[in-house]
């Protein structure tokens, strides 16, 4: 009877080491490979982006994963979420709060154009060239802002050719900056180069969401 006793004992104590671990222990444990692997994401997407005010603020913060762009800014004390899903013609919608505020639909040579929601107004034309982007409110990119490639900085341009500031690289912060006309700091990014998409937040003039929409898409065609 002790022998039966003790197998019985062993056999529950054998038992109760097959039952699942606690949470505790299964959150610290690592995910097994096929989870790693399934995890990864996919080659097209890139890191996050983010932009900060020169007091240290973020100000934009820039996402591309699986053809979806999920775009934050921070407007009145808050932050806002703009997402677009690309659609199979490529044209990408723009949602903020439940309503659809902007179409972009892909244009010649990499650039783009933002439309209204219902896709029949143009608001922004977009054209990419090697050394300069173009930015207008028109078809015929008339009197556009410009972002043009210098040596050591890029040179931001208002629609009658006039500097209005640069984005600039400081290689000891790893830090594009982004300054106004009087050489003041705006905006700064972490950043191994100064990345043109990032002279686009001082175009004031533009409406914020639909400023941070150029900078997304300018961002994803850039990298």
């Amino acid at each position: 009877m002790k022998r039966t006793a003790l197998l019985i004992a062993l056999a529950l104590v054998a038992a109760a080491c097959q039952k699942e671990k606690p949470l505790s222990e299964l959150a610290s444990a690592p995910p097994p490979a096929s989870s790693t692997a399934a995890s990864k994401p996919p080659a097209a997407d890139a890191a996050p982006i983010t932009i900060f005010t020169a007091s240290g603020e973020r100000a934009f913060e820039l996402t591309l994963a699986a053809n979806k762009m999920t775009i934050r800014y921070a407007l009145d004390g808050k932050v806002r979420t703009i997402e677009g899903e690309q659609k199979t013609t490529g044209k990408r919608k723009y949602i903020e709060n439940g309503t659809m505020i902007a179409e972009v639909k892909p244009g010649d040579t990499g650039g783009f154009k933002v439309r209204s929601a219902d896709g029949k107004t143009l608001l922004w034309k977009v054209k990419r060239e090697a050394d300069k982007v173009k930015v207008s409110d028109n078809e015929e990119n008339a009197h556009p802002f410009e972002l043009k490639t210098k040596s050591d900085r890029i040179e931001i341009r208002d629609g009658s050719g006039k500097t209005i500031g640069a984005v600039r690289y400081d290689a000891a912060k790893h830090l594009a900056i982004v300054e106004d006309a009087t050489s003041q700091p705006r905006f700064n990014s972490p950043s191994e180069r100064p990345d043109r998409f990032l002279g686009v937040a001082i175009l004031d003039t533009i409406p914020l969401p639909l400023r941070a929409i150029i900078m997304a898409e300018l961002s994803a065609r850039d990298r």
